[in-house]
This record gives structure tokens, sequence and C-alpha cells, in this order.
């Protein structure tokens, strides 16, 4: 039996592992067919342009205008004018040039729109890094799915050899039919176990579709043997304080509350005055009876001073006010979900450790076990009800002790994205662990 679940062992990594996707691989795949990732790239640019707009309202601005006009007078009476209708055209043309002089409300949505670019970069960061954790969670998802599909056909197999060979014991008058339909009656729900493995491997794969568009779910099997690390340094108040100094989501509540601060001085300069540079050149010509062809040059400041506007400068400022208390208040429950979050993971790492190490020795143990008691079987001191308790301990040592493994590579990379500094590295390291 030892022999028989090494090879089971051996050609099971080897069939998965050929002509298989990578982490690395789909990772590549992903940055480029997401469409989350795609639309925090579009929203990047959006505010990119956004900061365009803003400081072109501080450049000058250059316009050009025109009018053509027909008249006709009907003059009854005049000291002065001949009486009669008299008709004429005017045209005129004028090219006006502003530049703002004084302008704080405009100056203050420039460094906000600044603001804004800086918060697009950390959305897009924020974008990245759930991208590195939604692929690794699914990719071992179907790895954790494969080895559950694979245990239960092993366990229906085993059983159903195992009723097989019962059912001709009962056919010679060895064992009572009991014996049989408790056989029976575990291969009934092996068979239950396999279809329900089946279809969660189907989700698991089509739920890295929905992230890379296209995967038939043939993918790289973990190595028997991965190197544990604890978090390094070792302390989980170095890991709380890289995290609010880093992590995108952090980032950006506080560029919210930078953002909610800055459009409260916007309101509030309502109450300034403007100030522009002003300067037109223009041509006027009526065509009447004597013709007139008039040149226009003006320069000239231009001063506007907010006196009333029926309260609503001051009830926007208020808004903003209020808006920027709630961004301090969101920006805290950010810090302290950042700090469960981290403690979280950093523990979730330390106990992974424990967990793989426990289940590679109860996995040894149940090789062990299974062993003794097929052993014991064949001698006549131990039940067939024995032996299918050990052979299914076994398969799910193995299940338990692939988990683990998983288990500890995500809370690896949860630990780094709640820091703030997972990256693409990051996923080239856990590549490394792939057969």
């Amino acid at each position: 039996m030892k022999k028989n679940v090494i090879v089971l062992i051996i050609s099971v990594i080897f069939s998965a592992g050929c002509g298989a996707e990578n982490l690395l691989a789909l990772y590549e795949m992903a940055r480029e067919n997401d469409s989350l990732i795609r639309s925090a790239k579009a929203n990047q640019k959006a505010e990119y342009e956004a900061e365009n707009i803003a400081f072109s309202d501080l450049l000058p601005s250059l316009n050009l205008g025109g009018d053509y006009s027909y008249t006709q007078n009907n003059i009854k009476s005049s000291p002065t004018l001949a009486t009669g209708i008299k008709k004429f055209t005017s045209n005129s043309a004028s090219l006006t040039l502003r530049q703002p002089l004084f302008r704080q409300d405009r100056f203050l949505a420039l460094q906000k729109s600044k603001t804004e670019v800086k918060k697009s970069d950390n959305k897009l960061k924020i974008a990245e890094q759930d991208l590195i954790m939604r692929l690794s969670r699914s990719y071992f998802n179907i790895l954790s799915k494969k080895d559950g599909l694979l245990f239960s056909e092993k366990e229906e197999r085993a059983i159903s050899r195992q009723l097989q060979q019962e059912k001709e014991r009962f056919s010679v008058g060895l064992v009572a039919i009991t014996s049989v339909l408790e056989v029976q009656a575990r291969y009934d729900r092996s068979k239950a176990s396999l279809i329900l493995a089946r279809s969660k491997l189907d989700n698991a794969i089509e739920e890295i579709r929905e992230i890379i568009k296209n995967s038939d779910g043939k993918i790289a099997p973990l190595k028997d043997n991965i190197t544990l690390v604890n978090p390094t340094p070792n302390t989980v108040d170095h890991w709380i304080n890289l995290a609010l100094k880093n992590n995108p989501e952090v980032l950006v509540a506080r560029l919210n509350r930078e953002i909610a601060y800055k459009d409260m001085k916007i309101q509030r300069s309502g109450h300034l005055p403007k100030i522009d540079l002003v300067g037109s050149v223009g041509k006027t010509r009526i065509e009447d009876n004597k013709g007139t062809d008039t040149d226009t040059a003006v320069i000239g400041i231009e001063l506007q001073i907010p006196i009333y506007s029926g309260g609503k400068t001051s009830s926007a400022y208020r808004q903003a006010s209020f808006r920027y208390d709630s961004a301090k208040e969101l920006l805290e429950k950010e810090e302290r979900s950042i700090r469960r979050r981290v403690r979280e993971s950093f523990l979730g790492v330390q106990s992974s450790i424990s967990t793989v190490k426990a289940f590679e020795a109860t996995e040894k143990s149940a090789i062990a076990a299974l062993e003794a008691t097929e052993a014991g079987f064949e001698a006549g001191t131990r039940s067939l009800v024995d032996v299918l308790n050990s052979q299914r301990d076994f398969f799910r040592a193995r299940k338990d002790y692939a988990q683990s493994k998983y288990d500890y590579i995500l809370h690896t990379l949860t630990l780094l994205q709640s820091a703030g500094v997972l990256a693409r590295e990051d996923i080239i390291r856990v590549n490394n662990w792939l057969e």
C-alpha cells in the first residue's frame, strides 16, 4: 500500500504540472485583461486631465467675437436729422484677452486637483494589489478544489473496491448483509461527495476566468516542500507602522481628508475679491450715407467684490466643513481597520506555519496508520470499517496538509497587502514554490 500511495502522489504531481500555467504567467495575463485594473487606469488618466483643466483656469483666455446687423429707422420728426426711412448695416469684430490676476478659488482648485491625482495613483495601487490577492486566492482555490476532487475520486474508488470485495464475501457466507449495507452507505456518500467536488472545481475555474478572461484550469501545483518563513521583522508593531505609512487605502483616506479641507478653503474664498487683467481690440464699421469706421483698443483691471449672494457662500462653506469632519472620521476608521487587519494577518502567518508542520506530521501518521490497519485486516485483527476509516483519514490528511500550505501563502500575501508593500516581486517569490 505504501508503494501504491507514493506512485499515486508522484503521478498526480507530474500530470498536473505538464502544460500548466503558473501564477506569474496568469498574473501577466490578468494585468492586461482584468476589468478593474483597466478601469482604475482610465480613472487615473481622467484625474490627470482634471489637473490640466484646473491649471488652464489660471492661464490667459483669448476670445474672438463679432456681429453683423441690419437697421431700419423711420424718422418722423427731428430738429437735426432729415425725416424718412433710413437703412444701414453695421458690423464689428473684437479680440478679448483675459488674464486672472487674483482668483483664490481657482488656485485652490489647482491644488485640489493635484491631490486628486495622488489619490488616483493610490487607487490604481489598490486595484493592482487587489488583483494579486484575487488571482492568488482563485489560483490556490483551484488547487484546493483539485485536491478535494482527487481525494474524493480515490476515496470513491477505494470504497468501491471494498464494496465489491464485501459483496463477494457475503455471497460465500463469510460476512452478514449488515456489513455490505454499511459499505454501500459509505460508497453512496462518497459518490455524492465526488459530484460536489467536481462542481466546486468548475466554480473555481469560472472564478479565475472572470479575472483573466480565458482559462482551462490547468495550473502548476505547489511543491511538496516550501520554505516557511516568519514575518521579518517578527514584530507586529513594525508591520502596523509600515501599514499606516504605505497602505494605499489609508493614504486614500488621508487624501480624502486633504481634499475635503481644500474644498472648504475653496468655498471660503467665495468672500474674496476677483481681479482680472482685461484687454481687447475691436473694429466697428457702419454702412450708412456717410459711413463710419472705428478702431478700438482697451486695457484695464477688472475687480469684482462679492457683497451678498443670499447666504449661498456661507452655506457652501458650512457644507464643506461638515464633509471635512466626515473625512476625518473615515480616516480614523480606516486606520483602526488596518491595525486590526495587520494583526490578523501577522498572527495568521505565524499560526499557519505551525499548522503546516502539524498537518505534515498528521499525514505521515495517517500513512503509517493506514498501512498498519490494512496489515491487521489481512491478519484478521481489524475490521473493514477500520480500513475504511483509515483510508478516509489518509485522504483527509493529504488534503488538509495541502490546504495548510495554501493558507500560509495567502496569509503572507495578505500581510504584505495590509502593509501596502505587496508587489509583482512577491508573485515571483510564490511562483518559485510551484512545480
